[in-house]
């Protein structure tokens, strides 16, 4: 508003752009502070790790073949060599280096429920497996494990009291391509219909003591970086509430080199 020698003058702008601009600065520069954290952290805790991952070895070397003792350790090293991976690729922007594979995503799964297992039964949930899919698909291992896990994670965590958990796997057609299809579904509480259209938000978190708002971010990123595509559906209904998450994996996606072409590629050079 501005006055003059005949009046006030009223002029309206329409700011919705720049507003739109400012919020996404801000989420830019908390992903740079995040980062510059991340990296920090990663530092500091690669050592105690490495450490760790030569105790495990030397414990496992010492147990007796084709026991259960022997087997916990082996899991509890190849968890451990994950975290120390993911701790590697966040100091210095570290790049995966690891080539793509084929992936038997029930296998995967089997893994990522056993690191669960204390979990769901100090919450009672019963977990209920029906894996349908055979053909593997061509993949980053360790990228996969992570997507499954933040979805086991946030199912474990919305079943305070308990439920079920399926998870399933079937292979289909995702918009003409074929893969395999997984399906994450939990029995807790469900997700607000206001509030889905956030959830894939970074630092958008309705668990304000424990979440960092980046799980399911994360997952679509590396989801969608596979060629696939994430859907959530939930109910929040006093009968038949819970979440589904359905995730599709094309079986091999052009945003990924193919094994074959890299061994390949690496014997010419």
């Amino acid at each position: 508003m501005y006055p003059g020698p005949e009046g006030l003058s009223v002029f309206f702008r329409d700011i919705t752009d720049r507003k739109k601009a400012e919020e996404a600065l801000l989420k830019a520069e908390k992903l740079a502070i995040t980062g510059k954290l991340a990296a920090t952290i990663a530092h500091e805790i690669n050592n105690p790790l490495e450490s760790v991952i030569n105790l495990l070895y030397l414990a496992r070397r010492s147990a007796a073949d084709g026991t259960r003792t022997q087997y916990y350790l082996q899991t509890a090293e190849q968890e451990i060599n994950r975290v120390a991976h993911i701790a590697r690729q966040t100091l210095g922007f570290y790049r995966d280096s690891t080539l793509p594979v084929r992936v038997h995503i029930s296998d995967l799964l089997d893994d990522v429920v056993l690191v669960y297992r204390s979990r769901l039964e100090s919450r009672r949930i019963e977990v209920r497996q029906e894996f349908a899919a055979k053909q593997p698909v061509v993949a980053l291992k360790g990228e996969l494990h992570q997507v499954f896990c933040n979805l086991l994670a946030n199912a474990i965590d919305a079943m305070e009291s308990g439920g079920i958990l399926r998870v399933c796997t079937e292979e289909t057609n995702g918009g003409g391509t074929s893969g395999v299809r997984v399906v994450v579904a939990d029995t807790g509480s469900g997700i607000l219909a206001q509030i889905m259209p956030k959830v894939f938000e970074p630092f958008f978190t309705t668990k304000r003591a424990i979440g960092t708002g980046l799980g399911l971010w994360v997952v679509r990123q590396i989801v969608e970086n596979h060629g696939g595509t994430v859907e959530i559906q939930s109910n929040t209904a006093p009968e038949n509430h819970g979440t589904t998450v359905s995730v599709f994996l094309p079986f091999t996606s052009a945003k990924l080199p193919q094994p074959q072409s890299l061994a390949t590629m690496a014997r010419v050079m």
